[in-house]
């Protein structure tokens, strides 16, 4: 793809200047409870094979009472394409087929007269999407030209059919026709009073499918607890899970993720198909737009930097490599180009941080929250995937934070 280098950082860059703010290590910890929101942090549907590659999740609600949950689609640049609405009943999960939502087909979900909460309609109503509209969420998720504008919205894979993304998930106290992205003003409210609620009680998973290949990883989604009390006190920027779209004010109450992670890699032995790291990064907020084709977004280019550091069983460190990404989720093949090895068994660290060519914010770099999964195949058939270790913690001020 051609773009252009900038030697400028975007405005998220000088919020994210401000002093941190301290956490509660309970709702920091990233456990496996549920959360007010859910990330899926990487799918992708090969849109011309129905026997190829897709993903499917399944959103649950761990509590006894029923729930509304906002489903929110993203490019691989961070662009809200498709936003709707399920009602969960008690203690209910509700399967969805990515590859479903993507060609329209989106669930309609009601309480059959037990109540919704306010302003949601019994069934919810949802986005009906006619041909235009299915061709244009399909576009948007392959980095093709919108057929409605003509611009993209993301990078196209090599696989010039194979949409890709991530999906969010937030708990709702309402419903609204206007208010639909974490950006938009009344989404969050300090308290879980907004649009969005912060009740913990969702949970899910998602698998990742290749019919052709007869394989399939299964993973748990990221629950995002909210704490209404985890900055409490705090001045300055707090650093929530959606805090570039809160404009670093904490409202969203959602405890952040690590900058720093570390997993396993195998590439020999049983597992002949090696290992490939399946990632996401918080990128730069919410102020990107599509471009014209063959184009980076402004506040994309040469702002984010992951590193990645490959150990040997016996901990000996090669150099670290560094990726300037301009999606917000990356495929990296372990022994390839992008992240070579010297040895078939090992570990691999990576951390993300804005990047700039000339730096306007005092050292160190500011850490970007990033997760990653792992993925090992073996004879293109037998495959297991797996969740990182977290080596950092972006609940703690700058100077306190853990790291081995």
């Amino acid at each position: 793809m051609k773009f252009s280098r900038f030697a400028l950082c975007c405005t998220a860059t000088l919020l994210a200047a401000m002093p941190a703010a301290a956490g509660i290590a309970d709702a920091c910890s990233l456990g496996n409870v549920p959360g007010a929101s859910l990330l899926f942090p990487y799918f992708e549907v090969d849109l011309e094979d129905p026997e190829g590659r897709s993903t499917l999740i399944s959103i649950n609600n761990a509590s006894t009472e029923p729930t509304v949950v906002h489903v929110i689609l993203w490019t691989n640049w961070g662009l809200p394409t498709l936003a709707f609405d399920l009602y969960l009943p008690s203690e209910a999960a509700q399967p969805l087929g990515v590859r479903d939502l993507l060609s329209g087909q989106l669930p309609i979900t009601g309480s059959n007269g037990a109540g919704m909460p306010t302003d949601c309609s019994d069934p919810l109503a949802n986005p009906v999407l006619d041909a235009e509209a299915i061709a244009d969420l399909k576009a948007k998720h392959t980095g093709q030209a919108s057929p409605v504008d003509g611009l993209c919205y993301a990078s196209p894979d090599h696989n010039p059919a194979l949409a890709t993304g991530y999906i969010t998930v937030d708990g709702l106290n309402r419903c609204s026709g206007t208010i639909q992205h974490p950006q938009d003003v009344g989404y969050f409210e300090n308290g879980g009073v907004g649009v969005a609620n912060n009740r913990n009680v969702l949970w899910g998973d998602f698998f990742l499918i290749d019919p052709s290949n007869d394989s399939a990883q299964g993973l748990e989604a990221i629950p995002l607890v909210a704490d209404s009390t985890l900055f409490e006190g705090q001045v300055g920027r707090i650093d929530t899970f959606y805090r570039a779209y809160v404009n670093y004010d904490g409202r969203d109450d959602r405890a952040p993720l690590s900058s720093n992670l570390r997993t396993r890699y195998l590439s020999g032995g049983g597992f002949d198909g090696g290992t490939e790291l399946l990632v996401w990064t918080e990128g730069v907020g919410p102020n990107i737009a599509a471009v014209t084709c063959g184009e980076v977004p402004f506040t994309i280019a040469e702002s984010v930097r992951v590193r990645a550091r490959v150990r040997d069983t016996q901990g000996a460190a090669a150099e670290p490599q560094e990726i300037y990404p301009i999606e917000r989720i990356l495929r990296l093949q372990v022994g390839s180009d992008d992240l070579p090895i010297e040895s078939n068994f090992g570990t691999v660290d990576l951390e993300s941080e804005i990047f700039c060519l000339v730096p306007i914010i005092p050292e160190p770099p500011v850490r970007l929250q990033t997760w990653m999964m792992t993925t090992m195949t073996a004879d293109d058939r037998f495959s297991i995937g797996m969740h990182p270790t977290r080596l950092d913690d972006l609940c703690q001020p700058v100077g306190q934070r853990t790291s081995p």
